[in-house]
């Protein structure tokens, strides 16, 4: 299942091109919902397990309740994507998204995106958020940290003008 999410911010009008699914694999929510399970799909990406969610701190405070964190190394090895929350009725209507790893359908190849490997360091990572409300947002090139438990991490923007925290609910990738 391939769910491509597009998204307009602000003036600037970025458009966030966000890959959560993969062919013939599964996607798992933090809440433990899950699309799109073949017999062939991981295990570890079927478990349900917390609702895990995401907190941001500026440019606006929200806190998110729910996350969907994806990783599918059979479909696209690699890439992992994050979206908050995971019940949001559709991609395009997620608070806060990002991607780790090439997403080809993004124009990312490894060489502007390194391939996701667990827990590190990521830059030049493009993070999107709205508030709720749809009146605050920013958007902007920044630095994803994935902590040693593979499960939670920090993002903040480049410029400091946006940051906050996440915890997807369970340990991503292996």
């Amino acid at each position: 299942m391939r769910l491509l999410m597009r998204r307009s911010f602000g003036a600037g009008a970025l458009a966030l091109a966000l890959l959560v699914g993969g062919c013939g694999g599964a996607t798992s929510s933090a809440n433990g919902a899950s699309a799109g399970a073949s017999p062939s799909a991981s295990t570890a990406q079927q478990q349900p397990a917390g609702r895990g969610g995401a907190r941001i701190d500026k440019p606006f405070q929200a806190q998110i309740t729910s996350a969907q964190c994806t990783y599918l190394p059979s479909a696209r090895p690699g890439f992992a994507g994050f979206l908050f929350p995971a019940d949001a009725p559709n991609p395009a209507s997620a608070t806060l998204g990002f991607t780790l790893g090439p997403n080809p359908d993004a124009g990312q190849d490894a060489a502007s995106n390194p391939p996701y490997t667990g827990a590190g360091r990521y830059t030049h990572i493009l993070l999107a958020a709205s508030s709720a409300d749809g009146k605050q947002s920013f958007s902007g090139m920044g630095t994803v940290v994935v902590n040693a438990d593979k499960q939670s991490g920090t993002f903040a923007t480049d410029d400091g003008s946006a940051s906050g925290s996440f915890d997807c609910g369970r340990p991503i990738g292996s």
